[in-house]
């Protein structure tokens, strides 16, 4: 009676099998980032007259050429989010520029607020923000907790 017990089924092998190679991708990337010294500059934008933080109207005059090239040779490389733009360049003085949208003319100006470094909670947002703004520069869409390419599924 024993014998019986202790002998489980055996699974049964499949006639068709193959022996192809897949390949898996994955999009989880471990960051150390308490070896790096980085430090993040934040600015907050203004606009006379004034435009709601929430408005595409913002991003597009921030996004207008004179003014980006402007922010470009003062700030390098940034992003923008919100009324806030983030950058790897420190510049304490105020940005203005003057940009004409649609007949009125907008003044927009940046703030330098703060540097942020490694133990400032804020800079696991603008690292959120950074890798968001990648995701989409790729076109790659978050389904679930990952980020995929629909046009190019396997």
């Amino acid at each position: 009676m024993s014998e019986i017990l202790s002998q489980f089924p055996t699974k049964p092998r499949k006639a068709n099998h193959s022996s192809n190679t897949v390949k898996v991708i994955t999009n989880l990337y471990k960051l150390n980032l308490e070896s790096t010294q980085i430090q993040v500059s934040k600015y907050q934008i203004s606009t006379e007259p004034e435009i709601p933080d929430t408005s595409k109207l913002l991003r597009k005059i921030a996004l207008h050429k004179e003014c980006r090239e402007h922010l470009n040779s003062k700030l390098g490389n940034w992003i923008i989010w919100g009324n806030v733009i983030y950058s790897l360049k420190i510049c304490q003085d105020s940005i203005e520029q003057q940009v004409e949208d649609d007949g009125t003319t907008y003044v927009f100006k940046l703030v330098w607020t703060k540097s942020m470094n490694q133990q400032d909670p804020e800079l696991n947002q603008f690292y959120s923000i950074m890798f968001k703004s990648m995701m989409k520069r790729v076109k790659f869409e978050q389904i679930g907790r990952n980020c995929y390419n629909p046009a190019k599924m396997v």
